[in-house]
């Protein structure tokens, strides 16, 4: 298999807007769930583990993309926190997709680790260990995602 093709930074830019576009297709702002566990294998594959925290993106969830030579480098607007976390657990991953109403995703798009920022996760959390009720949000710049180029 050949693994040579190179992609520019103005094509691995339009690949990140088409995430982005995808997270704010619904009429609300994209929800995260944070979900104990390990993340499925593809997004399509049902959502496992128990169910921590949902929290909402800004209507418009990312940046435009900054060139990071090589790679275009996406980062999260603000992103309101879960205020009453629904149970007990570490967290594991997220889950991400638009939304046409609060706490509901309408189509999943995007999934990842989740963490705190000595885990090397795809997401950072103020905390993974979450408990019931408690204040679940993500550190500030703590969720980006890179398209390669090269």
């Amino acid at each position: 298999m050949a693994i040579g093709t190179k992609i520019s930074f103005l094509t691995a830019q339009a690949m990140g807007q088409a995430i982005t576009a995808a997270l704010d297709a619904g009429s609300a702002g994209a929800v995260i769930e944070i979900r104990t566990g390990t993340p499925p294998v593809t997004v399509e594959e049902a959502s496992t583990g128990t169910l921590l925290a949902v929290l909402t993106c800004s209507v418009a969830s990312f940046d435009a993309g900054v060139d990071q030579s090589p790679g275009c480098l996406f980062t999260s607007a603000a992103i309101t926190d879960e205020g009453s976390a629904l149970a007990n657990g570490t967290a594991g991953y997220f889950v991400a997709g638009s939304s046409n109403a609060a706490d509901t995703i309408l189509d999943k798009v995007i999934l990842g680790t989740a963490g705190e920022a000595s885990d090397d996760a795809d997401m950072t959390l103020d905390n993974k260990v979450i408990a019931i009720t408690g204040t679940v949000g993500v550190a500030l710049g703590g969720w980006t995602f890179t398209m390669a180029e090269g």
